[in-house]
């Protein structure tokens, strides 16, 4: 028997495939994937090249129509986090602002964009907040040389 996937899961990949979308055209090359823990291994080089992992970290709801079972609709905010990381050089200012640029882009992608996303079991899925709450992890940083920066996403959608 197959595992079924949660909800939130679908959530994250859609996330994934949108972000994915070659028409995207961001400023780097990255290739965004869904995990359940944004973990590499530093000490295999896996952060010499651009890391993109989404996560859904949070669900909310809230019941919209009266009554129970299948007759009643609940609004779910699912929360998804994008998280950006890279090994660098922390002395180098310019690969840092560039990282720091492609989080800002994506940022704005989604603050101004508010994509609606193809999720199943989820009725009218579409990003409604984004936030920024750091810009970059300044103390990983200078501690490990990775950059890491996050959006947080808010999709929400209707369900039973």
């Amino acid at each position: 028997m197959p595992t079924p996937t949660p909800i939130e899961t679908l959530v994250a990949e859609a996330v994934v495939a949108d972000l994915n979308t070659a028409a995207r055209n961001w400023s780097l090359a990255f290739t965004a994937e869904e995990k359940a823990v944004p973990v590499w291994d530093i000490d295999a080089g896996e952060l010499k090249d651009l890391k993109c992992c989404v996560t859904a970290t949070a669900i909310e709801n809230e019941r919209q129509t009266r009554g129970t079972g299948a007759g009643s609709l609940h609004e779910f905010r699912y929360r998804v986090v994008v998280d950006f990381q890279k090994e660098v050089n922390p002395a180098d200012r310019n690969a840092v602002k560039v990282l720091q640029y492609l989080g800002q882009e994506v940022h704005d992608y989604y603050l101004i964009t508010a994509p609606a996303l193809t999720v199943t079991g989820l009725t009218q899925p579409e990003v409604t907040l984004a936030e920024r709450p750091f810009t970059y992890d300044l103390d990983r940083l200078d501690a490990q040389g990775i950059f890491e920066t996050w959006i947080v996403l808010t999709v929400t959608g209707y369900r039973p």
